[in-house]
């Protein structure tokens, strides 16, 4: 198979800066999205539905610049059968085809960055889509712009047809946990994107204890050692999360010598009706300064830990690229679609990347979601209360699993081959009469 683009990087969008909405799917010879029934799709119900006849989507994306996607995606295509095949991509503003792309496959090198200035096919409404800059009343007319640049690669799946681990780790217990256990609604909706509670800030404490425990002794903890030499850490940008992965993992992963949390979108928690904690207003820089705030009202009555936690804050590295434009979902709640092809996508950021062992921190309806979607046939077959247990119940808070991903089986082959529970992690099984 030819995933598309290598080292997990596609970038799609306009030399400068354009409010607008992009997706890349597959979508019919006149231009419209593949999908079935005469309803008019979503751009991300277009997008699956074009995934699962054959094609291949990706979500949507709002930005007002450059828009990132940093997955690969499998072309369905054997690799000794490349000269069959012309490669077609589509860029969409909304759902109209602004730009289109059409290479022979064979012709295409594999394994370097591709680079092609597309002409923008303008339309009435493209135009006034531009000109109306919905996102920044304020902004000043400019003029038209009539090409974009896409970047993308093309490698050869064999070589990542391999094993790798993923540690996925939820987050430590949030006001909204607290206020959710005891009723207190006004907690809960008075606030977005809910930081740790005090109880959390005691576990993500406890856990980083346990941690640096474990690198004193090796042979106590094998699965520990392991997880605390990635490639890799994958961090919801949602303040929770953030939070407990300064506090539980940063002192450990430093004193590894390593230090670097990749905020990833696609790691967020599914927005549900009245989920105030999974509503942010906050990107980029300003996600780090409202967690660094977070955190020191967390722990300001805790002197000797506040200190720690500020010195460790201080030393991590955070990569916030992907949180530039808004990153969380603008509505009351995310559609099954939506969740379903964010799934797909961080799936395929897990499996077409360089990395052996990754470590994501995130939320317990993503990560069983996640489990329950590809976890393979043989594992429920040969644990069948286990798999039920995982795909149905939620991680404890700062419960850890290792999951061990078979990237030969690719996305339809549920490539989620083992799992286990790290550090006596327990489930919580949802009461329901």
């Amino acid at each position: 198979h030819l995933p598309l683009p290598l080292d997990g990087h596609a970038h799609l969008g306009p030399p400068q800066a354009l409010p607008h909405d992009v997706s890349a799917s597959l979508f019919s010879d006149d231009g419209s999205p593949v999908s079935e029934g005469g309803a008019s799709p979503t751009a991300d119900e277009a997008a699956l539905a074009a995934t699962a006849s054959g094609g291949t989507a990706w979500l949507t994306r709002q930005c007002l610049g450059k828009c990132t996607w940093k997955s690969a995606k499998s072309l369905q295509v054997p690799y000794s059968d490349r000269a069959s095949y012309t490669l077609h991509l589509r860029v969409f503003d909304r759902r109209k085809m602004i730009a289109k792309l059409e290479e022979p496959l064979a012709e295409l090198p594999t394994h370097q960055p591709l680079q092609r200035d597309l002409a923008i096919q303008t339309t009435t409404s493209t135009t006034s889509f531009y000109r109306s800059r919905k996102f920044d009343k304020n902004a000043k007319e400019e003029p038209e712009r009539r090409s974009l640049k896409l970047s993308f690669q093309l490698l050869n799946a064999e070589a990542f047809a391999r094993r790798r681990v993923v540690y996925i780790v939820r987050h430590a217990e949030s006001i909204w946990n607290a206020a959710q256990h005891n009723r207190q609604l006004y907690t809960m909706m008075s606030d977005t994107d809910h930081g740790l509670s005090q109880e959390g800030g005691l576990q993500a404490i406890q856990l980083s204890e346990r941690l640096l425990a474990a690198i004193k002794d090796p042979l106590k903890s094998p699965d520990v050692q392991e997880m605390l030499q990635p490639n890799a850490v994958f961090v919801s940008p949602m303040c929770r999360a953030v939070q407990t992965a300064v506090m539980a993992l940063g002192a450990a992963l430093l004193q590894k010598g390593l230090g670097k949390f990749t905020l990833l979108p696609n790691a967020r928690e599914k927005q549900s009706l009245g989920g105030m904690d999974s509503i942010s207003t906050k990107s980029g820089l300003a996600i780090l300064e409202a967690v660094r705030s977070k955190l020191d009202d967390l722990l300001r009555t805790h002197e000797n830990v506040h200190r720690d936690v500020d010195q460790v804050f201080r030393k991590l590295k955070f990569d916030i690229s992907a949180t530039q434009e808004q990153w969380w979902h603008d509505g009351k709640s995310e559609r099954q679609a939506s969740v379903a092809l964010r799934l797909q996508e961080f799936m395929s950021q897990l499996l077409y990347s360089p990395h052996d062992c990754t470590i994501v921190v995130g939320h317990s309806l993503f990560f069983k979601a996640l489990v329950k979607t590809y976890l393979s046939k043989e594992f429920i077959q040969h644990s069948p209360e286990f798999a039920k247990q995982i795909a149905n119940s939620k991680l404890q808070n700062c419960g850890i699993m290792r999951l061990e991903l078979d990237s030969s089986r690719g996305m339809q082959g549920k490539p989620i081959v083992d799992a286990r529970m790290v550090l006596g992690t327990k489930l919580i099984t949802s009461k329901k009469k």
